[in-house]
């Protein structure tokens, strides 16, 4: 039987995301899971620190907006509002001007595709 030795680094919650690239990037850490926008962002300014792991996501999560739990009226207005501004391609030019990536944010799939 092969034994798993691993030990854990916490980050303070008001640290910078920095901080947990760092500690990879000095070896005090062997791995991180984050975001593009926020790796690709440090690996700019520090070449050949760190790398990636595999080219393609280990896991998508949705964005979401969090609403009072009785404000269902609020959120049917949010997410009509949100999938009319995904119809009309809005959230597709905001994207594209702020992230020349297109890895950084997957784009949803259009539902008449």
């Amino acid at each position: 039987m092969i034994g798993v030795w691993y030990k854990e680094i916490s980050v303070p919650q008001m640290g910078q995301i920095t901080d947990i690239l760092v500690n990879v990037a000095t070896h005090k850490a062997d791995v991180v899971f984050n975001e593009p926008s926020f790796v690709n962002g440090y690996m700019k300014a520090n070449p050949n620190t760190l790398r990636l792991a595999q080219d393609t996501p280990f896991q998508v999560f949705p964005t979401s907006l969090a609403v009072e739990i009785h404000e269902t009226q609020l959120r049917d207005m949010l997410d009509s509002a949100l999938a009319e501004l995904q119809n009309q391609g809005a959230i597709e030019k905001i994207i594209s001007k702020y992230s020349t990536d297109p890895k950084v944010f997957l784009r949803v799939a259009k539902p008449y595709q």
